[in-house]
């Protein structure tokens, strides 16, 4: 499963019960324990990383959450390199996870990349810092941004494993401003980020005071060996339009400018 790339069990389960409250706003940390077979304080401070689990315990978590065989063995390797008792049995889990993961560091980086770039939340939060009354508090990000408290935790960890961000405290720190550039990144996350932005401009279009929104739309008759040029000058004025309102002392509001060309004809 995706999730397994990463290399710390409790974010797997952090990842798992995110992407359930996004599929059902009424799921709960509570709801996730009892699929898990969990008392929800259990469940709470394992997540919390206040207590850990066994390899049983691990298993039975990993079989609820419906794992393939190998991917059972990894989930419970990673809680055994952590929590074995003993040192000889937590060495051979970190052994057994370096044979078959390759350079940890590495894929927890792609795992990162990958999900910073196919979530839209993870920039929007990046430019939010930028929002006059700011708070750096998970909660109170998850209410502007309509995600899920959970969403802004894990977002808010990846920025700072990514170096996007620093925090000290409540405080957060923006380390690289529209700095961020990934290679190799899939067309398949760059379509979801996409495609995420394009269902909000969706709802935008039906739930949305007119006054706090322009969306609009129009269709040209073009030369097809134009696209290049038109594409180009989509791009600047997008960036010079960004770097103007951007300039603003007095910033209140998180907006997205997206702008779509394609083709309305299919090819004979």
């Amino acid at each position: 499963m995706q999730d397994l790339a990463i290399n710390d069990y409790k974010t797997i389960l952090k990842e798992e019960l995110a992407s359930r409250c996004r599929q059902n706003p009424r799921y709960s940390l509570r709801a996730f324990a009892r699929d898990l077979k969990l008392a929800p304080s259990r469940l709470s401070e394992v997540l919390s990383g206040k207590q850990g689990l066994s390899r049983p315990a691990a298993e039975r978590i990993a079989k609820s959450l419906g794992y393939a065989a190998g991917d059972i063995e990894r989930f419970c390797d990673l809680v055994e390199s952590l929590h074995a008792r003993s040192k000889k049995n937590r060495d051979s889990a970190r052994l057994r996870l370096k044979k078959v993961g390759g350079d940890s560091s590495e894929i927890q980086l792609q795992a990162d990349t990958v999900k910073l770039i196919a979530d839209w939340y993870h920039f929007a939060i990046l430019e939010l810092t930028n929002l006059d009354g700011f708070r750096s508090e998970s909660k109170w990000i998850a209410k502007r941004l309509g995600i899920s408290e959970f969403e802004a935790q894990l977002a808010l960890d990846r920025l700072q494993r990514l170096n996007l961000i620093t925090r000290k405290g409540d405080e957060i720190k923006l380390n690289h401003q529209h700095g961020f550039h990934a290679s190799n990144v899939s067309t398949e996350a760059i379509n979801t980020f996409l495609g995420q932005l394009m269902a909000k401009a969706r709802d935008a279009l039906y739930f949305q005071q007119v006054e706090r929104s322009e969306i609009n739309a129009e269709i040209v008759a073009i030369d097809r060996a134009k696209i290049p040029e038109a594409k180009k000058m989509i791009r600047d004025f997008r960036h010079k339009f960004c770097r103007k309102l951007g300039e603003d002392e007095v910033r209140d509001g998180l907006y997205c400018i997206a702008i779509q060309f394609f083709e309305l004809t299919e090819r004979g």
